[in-house]
């Protein structure tokens, strides 16, 4: 893989990761957010504090992702903003007690090596 400079921006990646981690929480916490709010509507989420959490959660991953896109090609930055599903199951298991099964796990690790063949390809 050959960088918008020749050399694998590190920063660049380093923000596509964090940006990853930030979105796969964000829609963790934005089920978290809804499942706890008083109603489904948009008065009971804008007074759930998970929920605006999730909110301000996406956006600062965006920035991130924008970020990392000014330093790096989108085939680079791309397949590390997919991981964001894997941070999803992960941190789902720990903030919604949702039980991540052995076959749930497989499938993590399959999107995982799919994503590094891309990444790496």
């Amino acid at each position: 893989m050959r960088p918008i400079n020749g050399e694998i921006m590190i920063p660049a990646i380093a923000l596509a990761v964090l940006s990853a981690f930030l979105a796969g929480l964000s829609v963790t916490l934005q089920k978290a957010g809804i499942t706890s709010a008083a109603s489904f509507s948009a008065g009971g989420l804008l007074r759930s504090k998970k929920w605006l959490l999730s909110a301000l959660l996406a956006g600062t991953s965006f920035v991130f992702y924008f970020a990392a896109l000014s330093m790096e090609r989108l085939s680079v930055i791309q397949p590390l903003i997919a991981t964001s599903v894997i941070f999803a199951a992960l941190t789902s298991h720990h903030i919604n007690a949702e039980r991540l099964t052995a076959k749930g796990a497989l499938a993590v690790a399959l999107v995982f090596a799919g994503i590094m063949l891309i990444f790496l390809g």
